[in-house]
């Protein structure tokens, strides 16, 4: 009896990892080739949107004499600002 149950369990195994092989694969997106010049002038229209930026980070300095890091942020607000903060070991 015990034979006839692991078999089962066997076969519907089998089954089932040969029904989830058969699946089809996913669709590729079709991707839009564009011109260089309508590409170019799409790429300013979305610069000129952006008004203001802001972002951080750090800077990793190796030398023979030193080695540190700072932190930074910085602010840009179009057409004339900017506001950066460096922050070294003791800020």
């Amino acid at each position: 009896m015990k034979k006839y149950i692991i078999n089962g369990a066997v076969l519907i195994v089998i089954i089932l990892i040969s029904i989830s092989g058969c699946v089809p694969s996913k669709p590729t997106e079709e991707v839009e080739i564009l011109p260089s010049e309508r590409l170019i002038n799409k790429l300013e229209v979305n610069r000129r949107k952006v008004k203001n930026f802001e972002g951080n980070g750090t800077i990793n300095i190796t030398s023979d004499q030193f080695t540190g890091s700072a932190s930074f942020n910085i602010i840009l607000q179009k057409p004339d600002s900017i506001y950066l903060t460096v922050m070294g070991p003791f800020n």
